[in-house]
């Protein structure tokens, strides 16, 4: 079974530092792709000193895909943790596409840094940006903050829906305030970009017809010319959604240049709010969170949730996910996380940020994420074990899908390697970062991991007695 090589990298072009995906092979598209980093930054580098290039370039509707993850929640009670099923829509950009996106989102950073440079909030933003670390060290830079402050005020959020909800007419504006542009307008070049993620056209990938599917088994590429595309569009062969009105697609390659660009003026804002209490703000894609460490009222507290909600709807016109808004209150005297409700009583508690969890004393593995590698390792040990025991019947029909999911058992959930990137390996490093410079909170995350992953091998040697192997 060939396995794609993928591995991410940068191409120098003028004077940015571009991120591309290498790879030995392309998902199918509309248009054909170049695999030759070479070729890659050779176009690149022809409408960096073109942008006509770009202008009159015909950006193609992307293909969206529904993809169902598994979706764990509590219940109103928040004790009983439920699951579910969360559809979430995902995009593949025409090659093409993508490659100027990949350009103008890393011009589009450069000028970003240089802003927050002489905004002075360089370390507020910590998701999509080079050298400011993962989720990991964004969330122990937080927990690490909190530990230290002998009381402190949080409060956490995220906002509802925020890559769909996107205003364009402030994308443009935001842009148009790092770039500039000619007489109060954008570059031609700069329009047309935002314009093909603002105003993006989507087709469905259950809706390509069979020909096309055939078609690009072949060749990587759902039709010969573009002008079958648009042909088979006018027909009606193919169904295209119309231009969207409001939000950018997530995940393509300028979609986190541009939520960062977006946020900009919030992210100023939130921080001179921090700064006017002796405080931090922090905020990691749509997720943020806000350490004010002093002895103010309840009621203090909450009014300054309030204001923050008007902010976000001035300043980015979002608004607040307010079951997942947050009041809460560590003391290190007691070395306990409470929360305030809405009659400002409290209760216990724990911060919940960037899948990690501090509940005062120690730091863990949130339950959402072990549960769910729980419930999908045990569903890959019952699907290997029944075909295997398929196969001892002499059914070589599913030899194929048995090395497939043998692959997939073996490779993430019963690897026990601190170096692999797998669950395992995810939370050794996981513990060894929280172990460094550690202000005096336990660190369990690793202990986790070994007993869950643990578990998993014994199931797989129950289910294979069950079936009569060794």
């Amino acid at each position: 079974m060939k396995v794609s090589l993928k591995k991410r990298i940068l191409i120098q072009v003028g004077d940015f530092k571009v991120p591309v995906v290498k790879s030995d092979k392309s998902y199918p598209h509309f248009d054909t792709a170049l695999l030759s980093t070479k070729k890659q930054a050779a176009k690149m580098k022809q409408i960096l000193e073109s942008p006509d290039l770009v202008v009159h370039h015909q950006f193609l509707p992307v293909v969206l895909r529904k993809k169902a993850f598994l979706r764990m929640y509590f219940d109103n009670n928040e004790k009983r943790l439920k699951m579910g099923k969360k559809i979430r829509p995902i995009v593949e950009v025409a090659h093409s596409d993508s490659l100027i996106f990949s350009l103008y989102a890393a011009m589009l950073n450069t000028h970003y840094e240089q802003r927050v440079s002489d905004l002075k909030i360089k370390a507020v933003a910590t998701a999509y940006r080079r050298g400011r670390g993962s989720n990991i060290e964004s969330s122990k830079e937080v927990i690490d903050h909190i530990f230290l402050s002998n009381h402190c005020w949080i409060i956490k959020s995220d906002f509802v829906h925020f890559f769909d909800n996107l205003n364009h007419r402030m994308i443009k504006q935001r842009v148009f305030d790092l770039v500039g542009g000619s007489n109060g307008e954008l570059l031609a070049d700069w329009y047309v970009v935002l314009r093909a993620l603002t105003k993006y056209r989507d087709i469905s990938a259950d809706d390509i017809p069979n020909d096309m599917l055939l078609y690009a088994k072949k060749h990587s590429r759902y039709v010969e010319r573009i002008r079958d595309l648009d042909e088979a569009i006018k027909s009606g062969k193919i169904k295209v959604s119309k231009k969207h009105e409001v939000g950018i697609p997530q995940g393509t390659s300028m979609s986190a240049a541009l939520a960062n660009a977006y946020m900009l003026p919030f992210d100023y804002a939130m921080n001179t709010l921090a700064q006017s209490y002796g405080g931090m703000y922090r905020r990691y894609s749509d997720d943020f969170v806000l350490l004010i460490p002093k002895q103010i009222s309840r009621k203090s507290i909450q009014k300054v949730a309030e204001d923050i909600d008007v902010l976000a709807q001035r300043l980015a016109k979002l608004q607040l996910e307010k079951s997942k808004t947050k009041i809460l209150l560590y003391t290190k005297a007691d070395h306990v996380v409470a929360k305030i409700g809405e009659d400002c009583h409290l209760s216990n508690s724990i911060f919940d940020y960037l899948g990690f969890v501090f509940d005062g004393r120690q730091v863990t593995l949130r339950s959402k994420g072990l549960f769910k590698f729980s419930h999908k390792s045990r569903h890959s040990v019952r699907q290997v074990a029944f075909q295997k025991k398929e196969l001892a019947k002499g059914k070589t029909v599913i030899y194929i899908p048995y090395q497939k999911a043998y692959h997939r058992l073996t490779g993430q959930y019963l690897n026990m390697s601190e170096e692999a990137q797998t669950f395992r390996g995810y939370a050794s490093k996981a513990d060894r970062i929280y172990h460094k410079d550690n202000p005096g909170y336990a660190v369990k995350i690793d202990m986790q991991a070994v007993k869950i992953v643990a578990k998993c091998q014994k199931y797989l040697n129950e289910r294979r007695k069950r079936y009569g192997f060794r």
